[in-house]
């Protein structure tokens, strides 16, 4: 995996050989702002277009910015509105207490409108497994 972003937030890595994108959330993510999180939101967004990876994984183990419904709508509305840039998989490694939460319901519904397969996991290897495996199929 080559880094193609960095910042004190989130790193953004990608894999050409497996066509993977990889977004990592780091601790410092609870000193995030709205406008700090949509600038980063829309920088994940910015290296889609250039590399267009099919596959999407997203390491919010680390994630600590709490995301109000404001822009929680904003996030919507900009998946909707570039739809065309986005992947066909994603995978979301999120810690236990995450997956009790109801915003991951919204985010599985939001996934299918933009016709996007979407799971969610607690470990990267099976969530990595859910991306490539189709991909490994193909090229043998």
């Amino acid at each position: 995996m080559k880094i193609i972003y960095k910042s004190s937030f989130v790193q953004i890595c990608y894999s050409p050989t497996i066509e993977l994108m990889e977004v990592i959330w780091s601790p410092t993510s609870i000193k995030l702002r709205p406008s700090l999180y949509r600038s980063e939101f829309l920088t994940f967004f910015k290296y889609q277009n250039i590399y267009k990876a099919p596959n999407i994984l997203v390491d919010e183990r680390m994630f600590n910015y709490k995301v109000d419904n404001e822009l929680e709508k904003w996030v919507n509305n900009t998946l909707k509105e570039r739809v065309k840039f986005f992947a066909k998989k994603v995978a979301i490694v999120i810690n236990e207490n995450d997956i009790k939460n109801n915003s991951i319901e919204q985010r599985i519904e939001q996934a299918h409108l933009i016709n996007t397969q979407m799971a969610f996991f607690k470990d990267k290897t099976s969530a990595k497994d859910f991306l490539i495996k189709e991909y490994q199929m193909d090229s043998k």
